[in-house]
């Protein structure tokens, strides 16, 4: 009996280990197609979710891209008060050329009124903090979560 709750154990532990490696691996190639095949457009923070027992919670954004209208989201940091705060904010979202329905929202990077979809790209290029903090791309929480497209 001893030997079957060691094994049991060790096989929970193998399944964890797994899980969490299976992540990294998941995030890492999501990161390299977003910088060989990520587009950007201006997002904007229609409301909050909490999920689970109120550990978590997401942001629903909303974004424009090849004239289509998506709704998504993200698994947002911090405490649920002050993500509270982003909603109606716009924010830079990047996606994939070939799959919009994998994108981001940077809610570190807020975008100007004063700048269109139009001049997105300039308005990046030309500022230094931004490309820095691009790199970086947000987390989507674990592989298992997937965005709400519409």
């Amino acid at each position: 009996m001893k030997s079957y709750k060691t094994l049991l154990c060790y096989l929970i532990l193998l399944i964890i280990i797994s899980l969490f490696s299976y992540d990294s691996y998941f995030k890492n190639k999501f990161e390299k197609e977003y910088k060989l095949n990520g587009n950007y457009t201006i997002g904007k923070v229609i409301e909050t979710k909490v999920f689970g027992r109120g550990s978590g919670h997401d942001l629903i954004y909303e974004f424009e891209a090849n004239n289509k209208h998506f709704k998504s989201s993200n698994v947002a940091s911090g405490k649920f008060n002050e993500a509270q705060k982003h909603i109606g904010n716009k924010y830079l979202v990047i996606y994939l050329k070939n799959n919009i329905r994998n994108n981001r929202i940077y809610t570190e990077i807020p975008i100007p009124d004063s700048i269109q979809s139009k001049n997105l790209k300039n308005w990046i290029k030309n500022s230094i903090d931004i490309k820095d903090k691009i790199d970086k791309i947000p987390s989507s929480g674990f592989f298992w979560e997937t965005s709400e497209t519409k």
